[in-house]
């Protein structure tokens, strides 16, 4: 019987055998630790989550021209992260990069903590019509152009009726 391990995203044992096993060395680079997944495709998804994490923090600090040292940054992409993946969050930001720094410069906050949240208000209020307007729904396009299609251009019509008065409307 082989030994179970932990799987470090979803914490479910899984057998050594059939485990993806990823070797880590410390920063010191004297101990040797092995990571155990589900699959490759998980790793690779964690991974994908953390570069974009990094990303999006470059971005702010972009945005605002200095690196954010207040660790609030942090906890608001956490909070959005719950709703969101990074990628999507990375792409918002990006998206909105200019508008972020008008309305920055506009409203002329100094601290660093009311900027930051102005500044995920702002993101907070247009990701989700940004998650919806930006999905690939290519396979939808085509669906709806294929319906649309079948359907002959309807032209509106001009009624021209006379507008009538209110002491006309009552006479009836």
């Amino acid at each position: 019987m082989a030994r179970k391990v932990k799987c470090r995203s979803c914490n479910k044992l899984i057998d050594i055998n059939n485990a993806y096993k990823i070797k880590r060395i410390s920063s010191t680079g004297k101990t040797k630790q092995n990571l155990y997944y589900c699959n490759k495709t998980e790793y690779d998804k964690i991974e994908n989550e953390k570069e974009y994490y990094k990303k999006t923090q470059y971005l702010t600090d972009e945005i605002f021209g200095y690196p954010i040292c207040n660790n609030s940054r942090n906890r608001m992409l956490s909070d959005l992260n719950k709703v969101y993946e990074y990628e999507v969050i990375y792409e918002c930001i990006s998206f909105y990069k200019n508008e972020i720094i008008n309305l920055l410069e506009i409203k002329n906050i100094e601290e660093e903590y009311p900027r930051l949240c102005y500044m995920f208000a702002i993101i907070k209020g247009n990701i989700r019509d940004f998650s919806i307007n930006n999905k690939p729904n290519q396979n939808i396009n085509e669906e709806v152009e294929e319906v649309f299609q079948d359907f002959e251009e309807i032209k509106p019509t001009r009624v021209n009726k006379a507008r009538k008065s209110l002491k006309d409307r009552l006479r009836g």
